[in-house]
């Protein structure tokens, strides 16, 4: 209020106070940069994120106590080797009135309003289930996100800050997911809901045999048959088409999307199993799959989606915004690509060992 700023959170910052906003949608466009996303001075605290915030800071003001230095942003001018806390009382005394008019937070707030509404349909997708999803969880429940497609997912949408948020960002990738999970569910006796892709979930299957698993588990497995990741089109392994299955995303392994792999693993375990492979079977179960009682059995959802259902929603999510000069260089970045054609793309298989 003080200082007329605002605090840009993803779901895993845990920030319950006021001014608090979802930066990923806003600064995920493609062919669009808000003003919104350039400030003259950035606050950076904590630590890893997965939420890839494309902010464009005039200057960078790093706090942690441990005092590191964390260039981010490529724009760091000071480092305060101190708590939060203590830094915040004192800037908050250094200035004794308040602006109240919190203009740059309600820049930000009309800013992912007016593209929040822009969104129409979107395919069935972990995009689509995020938006269906998110507001039915139950209030104080632990939601724990996997790398790096739900994290992107989940992100997009308002932040709830009645939930606490967890992802594994400091592995940055699919290693002890689920193991986090349980960990947390066995700490305390709040819902734990996962969302977490098939090949995270093979990974660190072996915990769910663990004979301690709490009942307050609840796991919504995204089953597309692969790394989905290395199939979007943001993602450069995706120029090689359905080849980019058999050398990048894992494709026809784990059971190649079984529909009985996981559900006798899960049931043999003491799960209740459900399914869905359609929006109208998702909004069947899902609503049972987030009722705050507390069940006997824990939960397991999977849910069978396609690589190119997940590519569109992406896309679809990642382009609600453009601006006249941000279009044309979207357009020279395709034509760069017309150019290279099938030649430029034998070149890059030649490099990788291909052929």
């Amino acid at each position: 209020e003080k200082y007329n700023a605002v605090v840009l959170c993803d779901h895993t910052s845990n920030y319950s106070g006021r001014y608090g906003m979802s930066a990923s949608l806003v600064v995920s466009q493609d062919i669009y940069s808000p003003n919104c996303s350039k400030m003259d001075i950035l606050l950076h605290i904590g630590q890893v994120s997965g939420a890839y915030l494309n902010l464009k800071p005039e200057e960078v003001w790093r706090i942690s106590p441990d005092g590191v230095l964390r260039d981010t942003f490529r724009k760091l001018k000071y480092v305060f080797e101190m708590a939060e806390k203590d830094f915040f009382e004192f800037y908050a005394k250094e200035n004794e009135t308040s602006s109240l008019e919190c203009d740059y937070y309600l820049e930000w707030k009309n800013e992912y309003d007016r593209l929040m509404g822009k969104i129409q349909e979107i395919p069935f997708s972990n995009v689509w289930i995020a938006q269906q999803t998110l507001c039915k969880l139950p209030s104080e429940s632990c939601l724990h996100l996997g790398i790096l497609n739900s994290l992107r997912s989940w992100n997009f949408f308002p932040l709830r800050k009645d939930l606490f948020g967890f992802s594994n960002t400091g592995g940055f990738g699919i290693d002890g997911l689920m193991s986090s999970l349980v960990g947390g569910a066995l700490s305390n006796q709040k819902l734990h809901f996962q969302v977490i892709g098939d090949l995270a979930f093979f990974y660190d299957m072996n915990v769910l045999g663990n004979k301690h698993l709490p009942s307050t588990v609840r796991i919504l497995l995204i089953n597309n048959g692969k790394g989905t990741e290395f199939r979007n089109y943001t993602h450069f392994a995706s120029e090689f088409g359905d080849e980019a299955d058999d050398y990048f995303a894992a494709g026809g392994h784990y059971g190649n999307k079984s529909s009985m792999l996981v559900k006798h693993y899960a049931e043999d375990l003491g799960f209740e199993y459900l399914s869905a492979s359609t929006k109208e079977e998702y909004l069947d179960v899902v609503e049972k799959f987030c009722m705050p009682e507390m069940f006997e059995k824990p939960m397991l959802l999977e849910v069978f989606t396609t690589n190119e259902d997940e590519n569109d929603a992406l896309r679809i999510m990642r382009n609600l915004g453009s601006t006249q000069g941000s279009l044309v260089w979207s357009k020279a970045k395709k034509k760069v690509k017309e150019v290279i054609g099938k030649d430029g793309v034998k070149s890059i298989k030649k490099l990788i060992g291909r052929e």
